[in-house]
C-alpha cells in the first residue's frame, strides 16, 4: 500500500515539475515510470523479466522490453496518422473555395467514424473478455 502511495507522490510531483517548465509529458507514462521506479526500489533489478524469468512473473513476452516498444512507437504511428490526416482534411476540406459548405458534409463523417472506431474498441475489449472468462471457466469445470 505504502509503494503505491509512493508512486501517486511521485508521479505527481514530476507532473507538477513538467507542468511549471511547460514539459509535454505523458500522464500515463508518469505513472508507469513511477510504478518501474518503485518496482526496482521495492523489489530490485531480479524482478524486471527482460532481466530474469521466473515462475512468479505475469508478464508475457519479454515484459519491460514490450513498454519501451510501446513508449516508443506509438507516438511515431500516431504522429504519422495525424499528419496525413490533416493534409487530407487541409487539401480536401480547410482550403477548398467551398470550404464552409464541405466542412458541414464532413463533420457528421468525421463523428461517425470516431463513433464507430469507439464502439469497436469497445466491443471487441468486451468480447475478448468474455470469451476469456467463459474459456477459463470452462477449465475450471473440467
Amino acid at each position: 500500500m505504502w509503494s503505491m502511495t509512493v508512486v501517486l507522490i511521485t508521479a505527481a510531483i514530476w507532473m507538477a515539475m513538467a507542468t511549471y517548465f511547460e514539459l509535454p509529458v505523458s500522464s500515463q507514462q508518469s505513472m508507469q515510470d513511477a510504478l518501474f521506479g518503485t518496482i526496482i526500489g521495492v523489489q530490485g533489478f531480479r524482478y524486471i523479466p527482460i532481466w530474469h524469468k521466473n515462475e512468479y512473473h505475469r508478464f508475457n513476452v519479454v515484459g519491460m522490453a514490450w513498454m519501451v516498444v510501446q513508449w516508443t512507437v506509438a507516438p511515431v504511428v500516431a504522429c504519422v496518422c495525424a499528419f496525413c490526416l490533416f493534409t487530407l482534411l487541409k487539401k480536401l476540406v480547410l482550403r477548398h473555395e467551398k470550404g464552409d459548405e464541405r466542412i458541414l458534409v464532413f463533420l457528421p463523417i468525421g463523428y461517425g467514424i470516431a463513433a464507430g472506431l469507439l464502439c469497436q474498441f469497445v466491443v471487441f475489449e468486451v468480447c475478448v473478455f468474455a470469451i476469456g472468462f467463459v474459456t477459463q471457466s470452462l477449465k475450471f469445470a473440467k
